[in-house]
């Protein structure tokens, strides 16, 4: 493998960060935010960092359980979830809030305050360019980035993004103003076979949500979208590990 992978330790959150082997400190690379990155750098089926160029640094960030999850990754609010999810996931009894979500934007302000500005002093990282790459709550998050945080990114991968958790989103990405200041390149990825609901309660039309996503982002004239369609894909990380492991040349 190309990259020394390593986890450290800040503000209580685990970071795993990922530099090629013969990295250099007066060189730029381009930096990935990779949402759950125990699945996504450190999972044995995925071929990230055995496959990837050395130009690039891997920046995993991870929630502990499906409680911090759903809190850290969403700046809005669902109280329908909680109810439901409980029974599936006991750690949210412990919650004392009748609702999931909330503390997305002190998720942001972590990366944006306290990360960034670590990787560069602490680790001597000359960033190119910053990019995305998010699956479900991730790509959620992912996109609330665009007009939470003060950052540009070149590029974002987002793979069946829960836009039902609040679709609230929806709205703001349409009328608030996007942060990336110059081209932005979105790959939407979704499966034909991702679930329409959940406790046949709460709609969970993926499949119509990266449509609504794709059609707001591609009316904005500096965002390009690709957009990929899987007829057997359903969700979880089998699949979204899969894609990035055959399509390398995107990123």
């Amino acid at each position: 493998m190309n990259y020394i992978l390593e986890d450290i330790t800040l503000k209580n959150q685990t970071i795993n960060l990922a530099v090629p082997k013969d990295f250099n400190s007066t060189q730029k690379y381009s930096l990935y935010l990779v949402f759950d990155g125990q699945q996504l750098l450190t999972n044995s089926e995925s071929n990230i960092l055995a496959n990837n160029q050395t130009n690039k640094i891997f920046i995993g960030l991870n929630s502990s359980n499906d409680a911090t999850r759903f809190n850290n990754l969403a700046a809005y609010h669902n109280r329908t979830v909680k109810s439901l999810m409980t029974k599936y996931f006991p750690e949210l009894k412990d919650i004392t809030n009748d609702y999931l979500g909330g503390q997305g934007q002190a998720t942001i302000n972590f990366i944006t305050k306290d990360l960034l500005p670590w990787l560069t002093s602490q680790k001597s990282i000359q960033i190119a360019d910053l990019n995305l790459l998010g699956c479900s709550m991730g790509a959620y998050l992912s996109l609330q980035m665009l007009y939470l945080s003060n950052l540009t990114f070149k590029k974002a991968y987002l793979f069946s993004a829960s836009i039902w958790f609040n679709e609230a989103i929806l709205n703001d990405l349409k009328t608030k103003a996007l942060n990336n200041n110059s081209s932005l390149t979105v790959n939407l990825w979704v499966g034909l076979k991702e679930p329409k609901s959940f406790e046949k309660t709460i709609a969970t039309n993926y499949y119509q949500d990266a449509l609504n996503v794709k059609s707001i982002l591609t009316s904005h004239q500096q965002i390009k979208v690709n957009f990929f369609v899987e007829k057997n894909g359903a969700h979880g990380f089998k699949w979204w590990i899969n894609f990035l492991n055959n399509h390398q040349e995107l990123y």
